[in-house]
């Protein structure tokens, strides 16, 4: 049966499609011949445009593997069955990366790049990726709080996946000549960002009342990832929600 997902990001709703529960754990050396086949498939050659034969994943992600690489390669599930691969970093410890970033944009200290891959073609066009993706953000608050920002940079021919971004609750922010992955595409990329919430809080008005960015993150504190059921507002004595009663006239 599918669900609708709600989200509170950045201050606006973001609604996204899905099934079963989606998690994720440490890409492992038995994963690689697994891996090996979800590059193969048809669609993610088209933009990964990876070798694909045993030797190269195990030559590609065996650092990885053995936790000698600097970002993470993360195998994701659905109710337990292995679907994609999510990829994320610190930009700054891969300096190629950086210097095609800051090219186009400024990268903050710290932050924090994503790709992302479906292998299995029936499971696409159903809203995990976004759904996927916008979970790695929100865990990426969580598992490091020193990152202020998440940056994707997606090429503008793949229309699916900056549009799954965009589902997810990152905004476009610049675009701009990139290397591509797949040299048959033009070099012109889309990037995207997420920014921590608390940098989003607004200050109060001049007449004391708390703009959209602050009430955003009050929900978002009432609202529960993947449309688990049981949120809730804060208590009533709780200062918090008396601030979401007096904004929204409840």
């Amino acid at each position: 049966m599918s669900a609708s997902h709600r989200m509170i990001y950045n201050g606006r709703a973001v609604e996204t499609l899905g099934e079963g529960a989606l998690t994720w754990r440490r890409l492992a050396g038995a994963d690689l011949p697994m891996l090996a086949d979800w590059l193969r498939e048809p669609q993610v050659a088209r933009w990964w445009n990876h070798e694909h034969t045993l030797e190269a994943v195990a030559r590609d992600f065996g650092a990885s593997v053995r936790g000698e690489e600097p970002g993470e390669d993360l195998v994701v599930s659905l109710d337990g069955h292995p679907i994609g691969l999510l990829q994320r970093a610190v930009i700054g410890d891969y300096p190629e990366d950086l210097a095609e970033f800051e090219a186009l944009i400024e990268v903050p200290d710290g932050a924090v790049e994503l790709d992302y891959l479906i292998a299995d073609a029936a499971l696409r066009g159903r809203g995990l990726g976004s759904r996927m993706i916008a979970a790695a953000v929100q865990s990426t608050w969580s598992d490091d709080p020193s990152v202020p920002a998440v940056l994707v940079a997606v090429v503008a021919a793949n229309t699916a996946s900056w549009r799954a971004l965009e589902k997810a609750g990152l905004t476009r922010i610049a675009e701009g000549a990139m290397s591509p992955e797949n040299p048959l595409d033009d070099p012109l990329h889309y990037i995207y960002r997420a920014d921590r919430p608390q940098q989003h809080v607004d200050r109060l008005d001049a007449l004391g009342r708390p703009t959209l960015g602050f009430l955003g993150d009050v929900m978002r504190e009432a609202t529960v990832v993947a449309g688990v059921n049981g949120a809730r507002l804060p208590d009533n004595d709780d200062p918090r929600a008396q601030v979401v009663r007096h904004t929204t006239g409840s």
